[in-house]
C-alpha cells in the first residue's frame, strides 16, 4: 500500500500522440491490373505518455501539492527530509571493489540524503535517492531505521503527479480523465526494475510496487489501485488471493492485483512479481525479470472501482467522473526491512481504441 512521504519531484516527458493514415494507389489503365489493397485502420492510437524523470527530492506531501509543481518528484514518508546532495565526485570509495551508494542500489551517481556527518560507509547505510537532471534513471534506498514516526512503516517513492484542479470558466481542463467522453481508452504502466537489495525480518515485510492514484471529481475522494512486482514474501498467485483494504495512513480505499498471467484484472504484457532476499553484498535478484508492462481497460477499471466501493461507497459509481490524480512506485518497509533499487523509465501511457 502507498504511503505519504515527502516528494522529490518528478519531471513530465513530451507528451506524444501518435496517428497512422494508410493511403491507396490507384492502378493503371491496363485491364488487368491489380486493384489497390484496402487500407487498414489503426486498432489503437496513443493520445498521451507520461515518464517520471524526478527533478527534486522531497516530502511526498509537497510532491502531491500542486501549488509547488506539477510532473516528477521522489517523495519522502515517514523519516527525515533529504537535504544534503553528495556530488558522485565526492564519493570516494576506501574499498574500490564496493563503492558507497552504488553498493546499496547498484547505480551511480549523485546521492540525496537526510545525514549531516559520517563515513561514506555510515551515511549509505541510511535511506537516500540517487537522480540526474534529465534521466529517467534513479536510485532508491530505504532503510527502516530511518523512520520517525509512530506509523509502522517507511518508504521512498517516486511520483509523477496531474492536476486534479477544475479549470476556470472558459479555460482547457488540464485535468487527465480518459474515461469522461464515449471513446474506450487503455491506460497501460511500464517500467524497468534492477533490485540489489531486498530483505525484512518476519513478521516485517519490504515490498516495491507501482500504485495509480485515481480520484472522483464529484466527491473529491480518492483511491489506489497497486500491481505487486517484488515482495520479500511470496505475493499472491490466485484472483481470490488478491488484496483490497484501506490506506493506514489517510484511509482511501486500495484494490490491488500482482504481476501474473492471471491477474485479477487487467492484462499483464510482460515482468513477472517476484521473491526476493539479500544483502549488498548479492547480485541484482531478478536479473532475467526486468521488464514490466501491465494495461489497464476500461472494464478493468471498472472492476477495480467496484471493488473501491465496497470499501468507500462514497465513490462515484461512473468512471467517467474520475481523473488520475497520480501514478508512483512504492518502496516500502516495516520493522528491520530494507530497499536498493534502480527504477528506470517508469511510464504512464494512455491509448484510445
Amino acid at each position: 500500500m502507498r504511503m505519504r512521504i515527502e516528494p522529490a519531484v518528478l519531471r513530465s516527458a513530451a507528451v506524444g500522440c501518435l496517428v497512422a493514415m494508410l493511403a491507396g494507389c490507384g492502378g493503371g489503365g491496363g485491364g488487368d491490373a491489380t486493384p489497390p489493397s484496402k487500407p487498414t485502420a489503426p486498432t489503437e492510437v496513443l493520445i498521451s505518455s507520461y515518464t517520471l524523470i524526478p527533478s527534486r527530492v522531497a516530502p511526498s506531501a509537497l510532491c502531491e501539492d500542486e501549488i509547488t509543481g506539477l510532473g516528477g518528484c521522489i517523495g519522502i514518508n515517514q523519516q527525515p527530509e533529504m537535504p544534503r546532495l553528495v556530488r558522485l565526485a565526492e564519493q570516494v570509495p576506501s574499498d574500490p571493489a564496493s563503492p558507497p551508494f552504488t553498493r546499496q542500489t547498484g547505480k551511480s551517481g549523485d546521492a540525496y540524503t537526510a545525514q549531516a556527518a559520517g563515513t561514506w560507509y555510515e551515511i549509505d547505510v541510511h535511506s537516500f535517492a540517487q537522480r540526474q537532471d534529465g534521466s529517467a534513471e534513479m536510485g532508491i534506498h530505504v532503510n527502516a531505521i530511518d523512520r520517525n514516526t509512530a506509523i509502522p512503516a517507511t518508504s521512498v517513492n517516486p511520483l509523477y503527479q496531474f492536476t486534479t484542479t477544475p479549470p476556470p470558466a472558459g479555460a482547457a481542463d488540464q485535468r487527465v480523465m480518459p474515461w469522461r467522453d464515449a471513446t474506450a481508452r487503455d491506460v497501460e504502466i511500464s517500467f524497468e526494475l534492477l533490485i540489489k537489495v531486498m530483505r525484512a525480518n518476519s513478521p516485517g515485510v519490504a515490498q516495491s510496487h507501482p500504485v495509480l492514484e485515481l480520484i472522483d471529481t464529484r466527491s473529491r475522494r480518492n483511491f489506489y489501485i497497486t500491481f505487486g512486482a517484488a515482495a520479500t514474501i511470496a505475493l499472491a498467485t490466485r484472483p481470490e488471493d488478491d488484496f483490497s483494504g484501506k490506506d493506514f495512513g489517510v484511509g482511501n480505499a486500495i484494490v490491488s492485483t500482482v504481476f501474473r498471467d492471471n491477474p485479477a484484472f487487467g492484462i499483464r504484457q510482460s515482468g513477472q512479481a517476484f521473491v526476493c532476499n539479500s544483502g549488498p553484498g548479492s547480485g541484482i535478484c531478478n536479473t532475467a525479470n526486468t521488464l514490466f508492462r501491465f494495461r489497464m481497460r476500461p472494464e478493468d477499471f471498472r472492476a477495480a472501482l467496484a471493488k473501491a466501493r465496497t470499501l468507500d461507497p462514497t465513490l462515484s459509481p461512473d468512471l467517467a467522473d474520475f481523473a488520475i490524480d497520480n501514478f508512483s512506485f512504492n518502496n516500502e518497509v516495516g520493522d528491520s526491512g530494507e530497499i536498493g533499487l534502480i527504477l528506470s523509465n517508469y511510464t504512464l501511457s494512455i491509448f484510445a481504441r
